[in-house]
């Protein structure tokens, strides 16, 4: 088994990681509201759940 351990090519700065938190976020959240809009779609079809 190898040891090797390799440096970081440049420093991660705190705003960088701020952004990068930022990004995942964004993307996160979009994929979340497609997500449910399937499921509420489909839960739309089903009689008796949403009954007004």
């Amino acid at each position: 088994m190898g040891t090797d351990r390799v440096s970081p090519l440049r420093i991660t700065t705190a705003h960088r990681l701020d952004l990068s938190a930022a990004v995942v976020a964004v993307c996160t959240s979009d994929l979340l509201r497609k997500e449910l809009e399937v499921l509420l779609d489909r839960l739309k079809g089903c009689p008796g759940i949403f009954q007004q």
